[in-house]
């Protein structure tokens, strides 16, 4: 029986890319959110799971990123990243760009919404 060579798993690393080009930071700041064990597990539960179909990250005023698997309004003062899921399956590990949608978030919310219903 041959031993199976390990699986890739790019997922971070195209979370990670996006948010720093996005909102224009230093890998650091990725890597700091991510040593953070209640930032980690919320990105690793929207990789690995079903649900939730939703990831959000912001930058807060103190120039920390936060995840959420929802919109946290109160602290989006700043711009954020969204991650969609196409569907509620777990986001595959070697071609991530396949399962998910990203996208960024003004901080003005409503103006946002009210340009997309224009569209």
């Amino acid at each position: 029986m041959e031993a199976q060579p390990p699986q890739i798993d790019n997922r971070l690393e195209y979370l990670g890319s996006y948010v720093q080009k996005t909102l224009k930071l230093k890998p650091e700041k990725w890597s700091r959110m991510m040593n953070t064990e209640d930032h980690k597990a919320v990105v690793k539960k929207f990789l690995e799971r079903p649900h939730p179909v939703l990831l959000v990250i912001v930058l807060t005023p103190t120039a920390q990123l936060v995840a959420a698997n929802g919109f946290p309004l109160a602290q989006l003062k700043s711009k954020g990243v969204y991650f969609i899921k196409k569907a509620p399956i777990p986001v595959c590990k070697i071609t991530p760009s396949e399962t998910v949608i990203p996208g960024d978030l003004s901080p003005k919310i409503i103006d946002q919404l009210a340009s997309l219903v224009d569209e």
